[in-house]
């Protein structure tokens, strides 16, 4: 029995010294004011995460520093599709700095980040898209990331990257003609060197989809049905696949791991 016991009294001092605490540090940012999509992640290469609120005003960026305390910049510029409903970060021209992908209610936009990391360009696309998720990955397996962005009414819409832009590409990626498409996970699942795509979705009635890549001179893909559970309308806040993102919000908060 005592031996019992100082066992579990070991096993609960390991559960104490493995509690993680979080400390809020959002002083370390910059002011903001009014409603902003954001996220968190490495714009200048610097291989430091940052901190991106995007505005109708302009996009604000927080750059991490090395000692733990952020540079704060301010891109002025109008924004025609805000992020309410999801934004996400990767070097679509390769240029060494990473560029936005906003989703709105109604639109999708891409904004690039010029040569130097000194300015930013939205290139707004008028297709309508009830925008739920964006993503980026290498769908064709070229070397250059695509994007991605599920429709919640209808089919989503993958976007072909072209020398460096990205343009709306239906062959790129078939799916189904069908809303209710919540979010995108990608992974090469079958460990064949490509991206493959699982949709998760509310739409009851419609099942989930799986697409299994197959690269060679000619991309073929393969829907498998799926079943899955309906589920009631996402949070305010929530996390994103691929980028823990808070949806539109009027404040930012950061909390620290403290060691």
């Amino acid at each position: 029995m005592r031996t019992l016991i100082l066992f579990s009294l070991f096993l609960a001092s390991l559960h104490l010294q493995s509690q993680v605490t979080f400390t809020n540090m959002s002083e370390l940012l910059q002011p903001v004011s009014g409603s902003y999509g954001n996220l968190a992640s490495d714009m200048n290469g610097d291989n430091l995460d940052d901190i991106v609120r995007v505005t109708s005003e302009g996009i604000y960026i927080d750059y991490q520093q090395v000692d733990g305390t952020f540079l704060g910049a301010y891109f002025a510029m109008s924004i025609q599709n805000l992020p309410s409903w999801s934004i996400c970060a990767a070097d679509i021209d390769d240029n060494g700095y990473n560029d936005l992908c906003l989703g709105a209610g109604n639109a999708v936009s891409f904004v690039y980040a010029s040569d130097d990391g000194s300015s930013y360009t939205e290139v707004a696309h008028p297709e309508y898209i009830f925008t739920q998720r964006t993503t980026f990955a290498d769908i064709d397996n070229d070397g250059n990331l695509d994007a991605f962005a599920n429709h919640d009414v209808d089919q989503c819409h993958p976007y072909r990257n072209v020398n460096g832009e990205l343009v709306l590409d239906f062959s790129l990626i078939s799916t189904l003609d069908a809303g209710g498409n919540y979010a995108a996970i990608w992974v090469d699942y079958d460990n064949d060197w490509d991206q493959d795509l699982y949709i998760t979705s509310a739409e009851e009635g419609l099942p989930g989809e799986m697409h299994s890549a197959s690269i060679s001179s000619i991309k073929i893909m393969v829907t498998v049905l799926l079943p899955r559970r309906v589920r009631k309308p996402i949070s305010m806040t929530e996390t994103r696949v691929g980028l823990p993102v808070l949806r539109t919000s009027t404040m930012m908060v950061i909390l620290m791991h403290s060691s």
